[in-house]
């Protein structure tokens, strides 16, 4: 039996005050499909693990690592490290460090931004291995570049980046299986274009938490006044074109 998936489930859903016959109606399954999924020999569709996150409010991995231990897995392979897994040794024994985005809380991407405005972009990621996060931070992965136009009396500064509040944030004490919310202020830059900023996990002395991660990021589109007022600008009733 998959013990380690039935406790966990059970554990979730009385942390979200919900019954098991609640979580299965939410899920799209009956109860006895739900019992199922635990018993011996029985390997839940992807499906079925995708809609029991949703509800419980996890990622799909947290899931999977309860069917398959960390131990069979692969750490290198995609599949298992949605934002950064790295092996731990601790006391002789071997842990797990794994990170997982859940999503963009605010700005996901494409969103739109006026040209030299304000926002505040939030992640949501969750602790999905064994090691509790302690002293860690969010730092900005970007490299001060501008594009100029090199002129023969001034360079003329043609395109910028988004520009950070701040280039790192500290991440609060998470333990496993717990989500934080982590957010920075940016200004878009004066003209417009697609921006992006590349985000990842730190210990206290700067060194990657999870090399291989692509990490987070924030990615808009940056428009002018004038475009976003075009984009809104009502349309005349039909009856008054055809009048």
């Amino acid at each position: 039996m998959h013990s380690e998936l039935e406790c966990y489930i059970r554990r979730l859903a009385r942390e979200n005050g919900l019954s098991l016959a609640e979580v299965a109606r939410r899920a799209g399954l009956s109860r006895q499909a739900l019992y199922g999924i635990w018993q011996q020999g029985h390997y839940p569709s992807m499906g079925t693990i995708l809609n029991l996150s949703r509800v419980l409010g996890v990622h799909p991995l947290s899931l999977l690592q309860q069917i398959f231990p960390a131990s069979s897995t692969n750490p290198d392979s995609p599949s298992t490290q949605p934002s950064g897994t790295q092996l731990v040794q601790e006391n002789n024994k071997q842990i797990t460090d794994r990170s997982a985005f859940i999503r963009d809380e605010t700005f996901p991407d494409g969103s739109q931004v006026l040209a030299n405005s304000h926002c505040i972009k939030s992640w949501v990621l969750q602790n999905v291995g064994d090691q509790a996060w302690i002293d860690r931070y969010l730092v900005c992965q970007d490299n001060n570049t501008r594009l100029l136009a090199v002129t023969d009396d001034e360079d003329i500064e043609i395109a910028t980046n988004i520009k950070p509040d701040s280039y790192y944030i500290p991440i609060p004490k998470t333990l496993p299986g717990e989500t934080v919310t982590l957010s920075v202020g940016f200004t878009a830059p004066p003209t417009p274009a697609t921006v992006i900023s590349y985000w990842k996990m730190t210990f206290a002395d700067g060194s990657l938490c999870f090399k291989q991660a692509k990490g987070i990021w924030i990615k808009v589109d940056v428009i002018t006044p004038i475009k976003a007022a075009s984009e809104t600008r009502p349309t005349r009733p039909v009856e008054e074109l055809s009048s």
